[in-house]
């Protein structure tokens, strides 16, 4: 009986174990089961992606022109390391993934969730539609399919052109090479990212912006509308994965915490030569937005306020705030615009004259347009043009010589004809030539007015520094001297006069003697553009200063005129005796009277001391009296008036 008992006791006891055993058998089994189908879900780990053709690696998925707006079309283009080209995908649950461009913040879409082939992609708000979730499948080659919850169709290259520009649609699934992607791993910013703008991705419109475009210690960074100015260019460089130093075009420092509290303002620190530490280095991160973490602190760069002009930014504790979301976009350094090009002396680029083949130089500023620059970029680099000859700043003969000189030519599109720019310190620029790798250079460091400008190799002296100072242009830019170069009302109406009268030459000679003005006029392709305006003294007799004009000095018509033509004979550049010229011009009527009218400069009488007049000569200081001799050539029209 015993013996029986305890065989019950152990068949019940094996029949149990067996039990325990099986059911964790099939308990193993689904859990593994149901990792596998999780696993077998997620087709690749959440990450920055580039999406790039199958057929040919160097096209990737790009949100075209990297717009930034709702609708943006999505496309193929050459790979770049702009973040218009990259993605940040991510699982969402149930198989499927969103896309989400990191320039934009927005996500990949079918548009309108149309269910059709051949329904275009497009960027577009987050919305968590089934157009905007994706599954995506692993093929045996390694590469991959993404199909649309909507509509069950897939991403697809339009008409199977693997080529530039291609656009992006949905089709029937074929698994054909057009629908075929690779996904690249890549971090945010990689090693070839530069020159950038940091947007507020609440508004875009608002970018950080170093304040007044101070190159200053210690100036603090805040949020402004767009400038395109060097205050809101940074050139952003990578010290370790996903982590950066952000260096300001305005000074060559660094952006830096002030101290690592929370609320501590963000501010421009150092020069080139500064070496990494924690507080100017930025851990970056993707999160609807791209963040930027301070590797000291810990805290994030932060909007402080509403997103208006002015509002500062600080480090504050990281939360999901769209004030700690940036949008980050590669930019040129330079934005296209007229500008004036100072030398680290303090001295101007300038042209010399408008001809072609007019070597540059350095001179004090005129406020003319021979030192207005308009800076364009193309795939080659940076053209600097004179906006009134349109010719372009050329090194001489396409040299590669250190010291070749540099001039002003056609536009014949050559790498000599092109350059690039980089930051220097002190929120200046230097000009590197694409076909000689020289620098625009002014020559021997030459601090005084008329320096020769040339090509030199790389010193790091201040003659290769040069500041942009943003100008205008308009019809009287190239105007200089007094302060009436800017009444474009009385200019246009000396304009007027040249294009009624002429000129044998392509300079024209206006003397109002009831103002005592002098405008000199120059045509450039056919169309007359005011150069100079003088003030100038007219000679002590006749009761207005008219003497030898033809003009009667009581308002009464000598002759029947009330102006005179009369043309440039003689260019006389001294004259030994009593009077000594700086310069003489001289000039006669055409029916080749001559009664020693002329401009020249103030001279000195001996026993009387600077004379101011002389018999109704107009007299211009030194300086304009050579301007005036060097610049005019013989034949030039003289027109003289008189307005009652």
């Amino acid at each position: 009986m015993k013996n029986k008992f305890f065989k019950k006791i152990y068949l019940i006891i094996l029949i149990f174990a067996f039990t325990i055993i099986f059911y964790n058998l099939i308990s193993y089994a689904e859990t593994n089961n149901k990792e596998t189908k999780i696993y077998m879900s997620r087709t690749i780990k959440d990450g920055v992606y580039y999406i790039t053709s199958s057929q040919n690696s160097n096209l990737v998925v790009e949100v075209a022109n990297g717009n930034l707006d709702n609708g943006g079309n999505i496309r193929l283009n050459t790979k770049t390391v702009d973040t218009n080209q990259k993605f940040h995908i991510y699982y969402v649950g149930n198989g499927y993934y969103k896309i989400e461009n990191i320039s934009s913040a927005k996500v990949v879409e079918v548009k309108g969730g149309v269910t059709d082939s051949k329904t275009p992609l497009q960027q577009y708000d987050d919305n968590n539609t089934s157009s905007q979730r994706w599954k995506i499948c692993k093929n045996i080659d390694g590469t991959y399919n993404f199909i649309s919850e909507c509509s069950g169709k897939a991403m697809d290259v339009a008409d199977g052109i693997i080529s530039q520009e291609s656009k992006i649609w949905q089709y029937d699934y074929n698994n054909t090479y057009a629908q075929r992607f690779k996904l690249e791993k890549t971090e945010i910013f990689d090693n070839g990212f530069d020159i950038m703008s940091i947007r507020a991705i609440g508004d875009s419109s608002k970018r950080i912006d170093l304040t007044n475009n101070s190159s200053k210690e210690g100036t603090a960074i805040q949020i402004w509308s767009n400038t395109d100015t060097l205050a809101q260019r940074f050139q952003l460089q990578r010290v370790g994965e996903n982590e950066v130093r952000i260096r300001t075009a305005s000074s060559g420092g660094y952006l830096k915490e002030s101290s690592n509290n929370v609320g501590a303002s963000v501010i421009q620190s150092g020069n080139s030569k500064t070496q990494p530490s924690d507080s100017d280095t930025w851990k970056v991160e993707y999160d609807k937005g791209i963040l930027f973490i301070n590797k000291e602190s810990g805290l994030a760069l932060t909007i402080n306020g509403n997103y208006v002009d002015g509002a500062k930014i600080e480090v504050n504790t990281k939360t999901e705030t769209e004030k700690q979301r940036f949008i980050v976009r590669p930019e040129d350094l330079i934005s296209q615009g007229y500008y004036n090009i100072q030398s680290k002396y303090g001295t101007m680029l300038d042209i010399s004259n408008n001809s072609q083949g007019t070597h540059l130089q350095t001179w004090s500023a005129t406020g003319t347009s021979r030192q207005i620059f308009q800076i364009s970029h193309d795939a080659n680099g940076y053209k600097l043009s004179s906006p009134i000859t349109n010719y372009v700043v050329d090194i001489y003969d396409g040299s590669k010589d250190n010291a070749a000189p540099v001039q002003m030519e056609r536009d014949a599109g050559t790498l000599s004809q092109r350059f690039t720019a980089e930051i220097v310190d002190g929120g200046y620029v230097k000009f590197r030539n694409v076909n000689s790798k020289l620098m625009l250079n002014v020559h021997l460091f030459n601090t005084n007015p008329g320096a020769v400008v040339n090509q030199g190799i790389e010193d790091y002296s201040d003659a290769q520094k040069w500041k942009l100072i943003p100008t205008e242009f308009n019809e009287f830019s190239m105007a200089w001297g007094d302060e009436w170069c800017t009444d474009k009302a009385y200019l246009s109406t000396v304009v007027d006069r040249a294009n009624r009268i002429g000129s044998d030459t392509d300079w024209f000679i206006a003397i109002d003697v009831r103002r005592f003005r002098i405008t000199l006029l120059h045509k450039v392709d056919s169309i007359w553009e005011v150069d100079a305006c003088f003030n100038a003294t007219m000679g002590y007799l006749g009761k207005n200063g008219m003497s030898h004009t033809g003009l009667s000095d009581t308002g009464q018509l000598c002759e029947g005129q009330m102006e005179t033509n009369w043309k440039v004979t003689r260019k006389i550049p001294n004259r030994n005796g009593d009077i000594w010229f700086v310069s003489y011009i001289d000039y006669t009527l055409p029916n080749g009277v001559d009664n020693s009218q002329g401009i020249h400069n103030h001279y000195d009488i001996p026993g009387r001391g600077q004379s101011y007049s002389s018999h109704g000569c107009p007299n211009l200081t030194d300086e304009r009296a050579k301007y005036v001799y060097d610049h005019v050539p013989i034949g030039t029209r003289v027109h003289i008036w008189h307005e009652w």
